[in-house]
């Protein structure tokens, strides 16, 4: 049967007269039927597949915006969280400080920054489907949100504990030297440096707060003044007696404006800064003793 061929005819227009004969093998023209069925089928399955995607081609799209729209809620609402977290940090290192300042050890069980790790959000692989990054970003906020209570209930527990203890000792912390006695600026601190005046090294046993000449000198805390008179290389001195074995030194001063025995309060000017003694220029000399030696006045300062 394929051994048998086909012959086509084509007949000349009007003015020509040879016809031509095409001449085709049986197996050449069942060939080329396949292929156009095969053709004909392929076409009508893409194409209905093409139409099958346009049309749900605004349904993707409209995912998209709407998926768009909800990250941007999401991640507006997760950077309030991380602000909220760093304020409560804040708050938690200042709760330490104050528990330094004033000898309280220990406190709540798992106190502290609430550890946090894992991997990236899923939201960001753009590889993942929208339904997936919906998920992951909305899993990141409530988990943010889980750590944010357990930070606040720590927070406000340890509160509670330093506000019970502050109310048991008010006249202790009224003798505790926690603030700034002036403004300024420190240009040096407590511990071992380079001596301005050899450059050997030399312990220094306060802070070093320069500031203009007359600058005014405030109490950290009340107390009775102990002194007044000048001391060799710190010039003209003031000591102040607080209580609880506390005591504070003020150096190189200009002025002062009290007298001993006289009883002042926190915030109560008590000098004026100068640079009487040995000095390179006018400054505070602060210095901070507790129970006969001296301590690292930052400790104390709570501002």
């Amino acid at each position: 049967m394929l051994r048998r061929g086909y012959t086509l005819i084509l007949l000349p227009r009007e003015g020509h007269h040879s016809i031509k004969k095409l001449h085709f093998r049986s197996w050449l023209v069942c060939s080329l039927a396949v292929l156009a069925l095969g053709l004909g089928a392929a076409g009508a399955y893409f194409g209905h597949d093409y139409l099958k995607l346009k049309k749900s081609l605004p349904d993707v799209e409209r995912l998209q915006k709407q998926t768009k729209v909800q990250q941007a809620q999401l991640a507006s609402l997760a950077e309030k969280i991380s602000r909220f977290q760093a304020e409560i940090e804040r708050l938690s290192q200042f709760n330490k400080k104050l528990k330094g300042v004033l000898g309280v050890q220990g406190g709540p069980q798992g106190e502290g920054y609430v550890g946090q790790g894992g991997s990236e959000s899923e939201g960001s692989d753009p590889n993942l489907s929208l339904k997936m990054q919906r998920q992951g970003l909305i899993q990141q906020m409530h988990e943010g949100l889980r750590r944010l209570g357990d930070e606040a209930s720590l927070t406000e527990k340890t509160q509670h504990e330093l506000q019970a203890y502050l109310e048991s000792r008010k006249s202790v912390l009224a003798a505790t030297p926690s603030v700034w006695p002036c403004k300024g600026w420190v240009t040096s601190t407590y511990g071992y440096r380079r001596s301005p005046f050899n450059g050997q090294r030399e312990f220094h046993r306060g802070l070093d707060i320069a500031n203009r000449k007359g600058t005014p000198i405030v109490a950290p805390a009340s107390g009775v003044v102990a002194s007044v008179g000048r001391e060799g290389g710190y010039g003209r001195t003031l000591i102040v007696h607080h209580g609880y074995g506390l005591a504070t030194r003020y150096a190189h001063l200009h002025k002062v404006t009290v007298k001993p025995g006289q009883l002042i309060k926190r915030g109560q000017t008590i000098a004026l800064l100068g640079s009487t003694g040995r000095v390179t220029g006018s400054h505070l000399h602060y210095e901070v003793w507790q129970n006969g030696r001296t301590v690292n006045p930052s400790r104390y300062i709570l501002d």
